[in-house]
Parts: C-alpha cells; structure tokens; sequence
C-alpha cells in the first residue's frame, strides 16, 4: 500500500507540472517543465550468491528484492526556443539564439532573467517589461557614430520625449558625381543680355552655420570656349543664392583639370578652403530679393572636397554633399535592430546611435529558479550569468515588432496527461486492492 501512496503523490505532482505547461500555452517566453520518476529503495529478501565453479557444484542465484514504490525524481525546465510571432508593437523584442533579457529589480540592485520581450515605454522613456515593471538594461553608448563605444555597466534604457539634435556648423562638403566629357561649350543670353557661352551645369548645396541655419551655394559648372581633349578644363564658379551673403576663397572661373584617365589631373589641390560671410552686395531694396531672414552669426569656414569630380562620357550629375553640419531637431522616431542598437531619429533628418540591450548566458540555464511572470534568477547551479551584446559570440539576435510564443507542445502534453492518468488510476487500485486485502485478514481473525 505505501508504493502505491508514494505512486499517487508522484502522478499528482507530474499532473500539476501538465496543467501548468497546458495553461501556458499562450504565455510569452514561457518555457515548460517535464517530472521525471525514481524507483524507491529495495527490500533485498535475499541476496546474490556466486555459482560453484566446480561440475556438479551448486549454480549462482539472483537477489531477492522487492521495491518500495516510486518518488519524484526531477523537474526540469525546457529551455529550448520557440517561434517568433509578429506584433505591431515596435519595443516588443525576441530573442532569435540564444540569451536572455537582463532586468532590474525595482530600485534595487538585483538582476533578473527573462526571454519574454513584451516590453513598452513608460511615462518618463524607460523600457519596462509590462508583466513586472522592471526596466530594461543596457549599455549607453560614448559615440552616436559607433554602435561599439559602449561606456560603463548595464543601467536602465531610457528613450528621453523631450530629446533634441542641437545644431552644428557645417565644415565639410564633398563634392561628386561626373561632368560629362562629349558636352560641348553651351551658348545662349547671358546674365548681361549678351549672347554668350553659358553654364552647362548648376549644382545647390546645402550649408548650415552654428545656430542651424540652412545657406545656399550655388556652384556653375562650365566647358572651356575650346576644349582640349588631351588636358580638358571644367570652369567652376561658386556663389550664394542668397545676394545678401558672400563666399570667399577660389570662387570666380575656379578651374577643375582632368587626366586622361577621366580623373582630376595630379598635382590638383582637391581640397579648397571657403569663408562665408553676410558681407553680399543685395538689392538697396529688400523687396526685390523677399524677406531677409538670419544671415552667418559669425564667419563660417568650409574645406570643400574637389577629389570625387570626374569626366566620363556619360550624364553630367555633379553635386555637392555636406559631411557634416545639421540643424536644430526634435526626436519622432526610435527603433531597435538585430545588433541590439537603440537608434534614435530627428526632425532634421538626423539619427544617432543612442544605447545597446544587454543579453545574457548562463552556463547551465536550466538550473535558473523560477520566479513569477515568467523571469528567472540565478542559482547555486546555474552558474553567473554572462552579460554582453546581441549578435556577438553565442548570443542570438534581436528582433524588434516580435515575441517569443511558449515553447509548451500541446499533443505532447495531451500524450502525457493521458499516461498520467492512466498511472493514477492503476495506482488507485493497488491501494484499494491493498486495503480490501488487509480487511480480509481483519476478517480472519474474527
């Protein structure tokens, strides 16, 4: 009667861990859990003797042993992954390897573990795991430019509302593309209604001062009167759209000489330095021209760059880029990619790299506890935990507008609660045959 007590207690057991796994089966991240059983200890009625090795001898006999029922022997955690489900929530995050998200306690100090990726953006910007409240971690990053220039531990990922992109001045203009090399000197009414050869090319770039302010120069591109093809010339002339600014530096028939190649010739200074000022010569009027906004708060210098011009036969596209420089811009926009990198989008049409999540492993992650809505913490066997960046070494990567479903497998499940009922039901009958013996020999005795 006792194997078949110590049965029912087991299969009980074994069924909770089944309803558990069947009722999450719909959980984020959740991971099931399996019983395993063990035979209790042995009652040796007899034990092993040794055979004669002698003809005619006594032969060997086995033990007599009879066990004393079943115990519960483990219960272990699945850990293996499951599918990504698609979600329209841009800071719900999965985890496609391995790894897992890093959490911090409240306003403690303690770290907890988590593949559920239903995260959301609290009041003041924090990302918090909606199940628990518990932010994010991460690590901020030094350089918006470099997804590597992590600084610091993990600390709390926040999405500032209120961000801003300040202004910077623009020092650097790359100037590319190509000046076709079968154009020919164009004619037609120049400025000072003369017929005359005219610009064959216009090119606006965009410039900014230190306060944001956008600035346009205007650069003209011209073929020589009469080209020649073993040295052939380009005239630039560079001017400010706007008649109240001026640009100085090499600005007026600036000459622009080509190898054979289509390359600029050698020797060619490709980089050129250009002074902007408000010292332009506009209409007395300012009506003329319309209504004359900011101007250089104070002088600004650019280094243009000449080394990306060529002249191939093909479509003439010369332009200029500014390399660096913006305006003033609010934050609209933020996303998360594969490496883990928070990025941050502006107004201004800028972007900047702002922090990385934090993943981490453990040596045995099925010796993690469980904790409630679906976290884990370390354990005496789970080893410590090993925190670094998605996409790197072992970790997996992070996809972004996506969950981790539950990893439970319903027809597995469904198998065992059949099996386990089954068990149950036969160990229900060993006690009750167990106690109908017994009171047959109560009965005996009457």
């Amino acid at each position: 009667m006792f194997s078949g007590v110590s049965a029912l207690r087991a299969h009980q057991t074994r069924l909770d861990v089944i309803g558990n796994n069947i009722a999450n089966v719909n959980t984020i991240g959740f991971k099931s859990s399996r019983v395993t059983f063990k035979e209790m200890f042995s009652q040796n009625m007899r034990t092993a003797s040794t055979p004669s090795p002698q003809f005619g001898g006594i032969g060997g006999m086995n033990p007599m042993q009879v066990g004393l029922g079943v115990s519960l022997g483990s219960i272990d955690m699945s850990m293996t992954p499951s599918n990504l489900e698609n979600t329209s929530n841009k800071s719900d995050l999965a985890i496609d390897g391995k790894g897992y998200f890093v959490l911090r306690v409240g306003d403690s100090s303690q770290l907890i573990y988590t593949r559920a990726g239903n995260f959301t953006r609290d009041g003041a910007g924090f990302l918090v795991h909606t199940g628990t409240g518990n932010r994010l971690q991460g690590y901020m990053l030094s350089n918006p430019k470099d997804i590597d220039s992590i600084s610091g531990s993990i600390s709390d990922i926040q999405i500032p509302f209120e961000d801003a992109y300040e202004p910077t001045a623009t020092t650097m203009v790359e100037m590319a593309g190509n000046l076709n090399s079968m154009a020919e000197p164009k004619m037609g009414m120049t400025a000072d209604g003369d017929e005359g050869q005219i610009d064959n090319w216009v090119s606006q770039i965009d410039v900014f001062d230190r306060l944001g302010q956008k600035h346009q120069i205007l650069a003209t591109f011209m073929q020589a009167e009469e080209p020649n093809p073993e040295e052939p010339v380009w005239r630039v002339t560079l001017t400010m759209l706007n008649p109240y600014e001026s640009i100085e530096g090499e600005t007026d028939a600036f000459e622009l000489t080509f190898g054979p190649n289509g390359l600029l010739a050698e020797g060619f200074e490709r980089y050129q330095e250009y002074t902007l000022t408000n010292n332009g010569d506009g209409p007395e009027d300012p009506e003329e021209y319309g209504p004359h906004i900011g101007g250089f708060p104070e002088e600004t210098i650019i280094t243009i760059d000449w080394g990306g011009i060529t002249q191939f036969a093909g479509k003439t596209d010369a332009f200029g880029r500014r390399l660096d420089g913006n305006e003033y811009g609010k934050l609209t926009n933020w996303e998360i990619d594969e490496n883990g990198t928070l990025t941050l989008f502006y107004s201004n049409g800028e972007r900047r790299n702002h922090a990385r999540i934090a993943l981490a492993l453990f040596p045995n992650d099925q010796g993690l506890t469980k904790l409630s809505d679906t976290t884990w913490q370390e354990s005496n066997n789970s080893g410590a935990a090993v925190i670094s960046l998605p996409n790197s070494g072992e970790f997996g990567k992070t996809r972004a507008n996506s969950v981790e479903m539950s990893n439970v497998d319903l027809a597995y499940e469904f198998t065992n609660l059949v099996i386990t009922q089954r068990g149950y039901q036969a160990n229900a009958r060993v006690i009750s045959t167990s106690d109908e013996i017994l009171q047959e020999l109560v009965n005996i005795k009457r």
